[in-house]
């Protein structure tokens, strides 16, 4: 159901009820390849550990490097802990702000500068 993205293989998922949410597994992989691409950039070899096949990953607790310290390790917890993100659905939509294009000039046309308000129903 969902689309493939880098890093994610399923970025969006809906559940029963149609609704979007991003699972907490697909978010944690993509915060901790960020975060690994960081620290490599910054000059550390992360101790050897290559995530995610578990055989090259960090396997000693007492040893861990920084990632598999704070995301976890076939060894050891992670000490974050990740949820299902999921749009907020007890907030009202908020006001669209929307602009008016020259469809012969294909650019915005002066003057047509539009606010949309959601509809309420009654």
């Amino acid at each position: 159901m969902g689309r493939t993205v880098a890093l994610i293989d399923r970025c969006i998922e809906r559940d029963a009820q149609g609704r979007a949410r991003i699972p907490a597994t697909s978010f944690k992989g993509r915060t901790r390849a960020h975060y690994e691409r960081l620290l490599r950039a910054l000059g550390d070899d992360l101790k050897g550990c290559k995530p995610p096949n578990p055989a090259t990953m960090c396997n000693d607790p007492d040893n861990l490097c920084p990632v598999c310290l704070l995301f976890g390790s076939p060894m050891q917890q992670g000490r974050v802990e990740f949820t299902d993100l999921a749009p907020d659905t007890r907030t009202e939509p908020t006001t669209r702000l929307g602009i008016g294009v020259n469809r012969k000039l294909n650019t915005v046309a002066e003057g047509r500068l539009f606010y949309q308000s959601p509809s309420r129903s009654s």
